[in-house]
């Protein structure tokens, strides 16, 4: 896990990973239908991510929907997804559903 905020890896785009380095860049979020800078300069950030994650990234990257804005997390038209959606897919119940917490 990296330690990064919702609104940060829904706004994090392809740019913002290196590869080489095994890093994502923090520099932007998106929270509730709205682009931001990072809350303080701290949170312009450079963070470590392990070997089993960027593999994962980089499956990812090319399973992903397309996106005009580079995306790491689109939805489904390319967009970025709307900020309850991490929220969502973790509260699932063991039968699937939606848990209403």
């Amino acid at each position: 896990m990296s330690g990064a905020r919702q609104g940060e890896l829904l706004g994090l785009k392809w740019p913002d990973v290196d590869w080489d380095s095994n890093q994502i860049h923090i520099q932007r979020t998106f929270n509730n239908g709205e682009w931001y800078d990072v809350k303080t300069t701290k949170s312009n950030q450079r963070v470590d991510i392990g070997p089993a994650t960027m593999l994962e990234l980089k499956r990812w990257k090319v399973a992903c929907p397309p996106s005009r804005l580079k995306l790491v997390f689109p939805n489904e038209a390319g967009g970025p997804r709307k900020d309850y959606f991490l929220t969502r897919r973790n509260n699932r119940s063991r039968t699937g559903h939606i848990s209403k917490k």
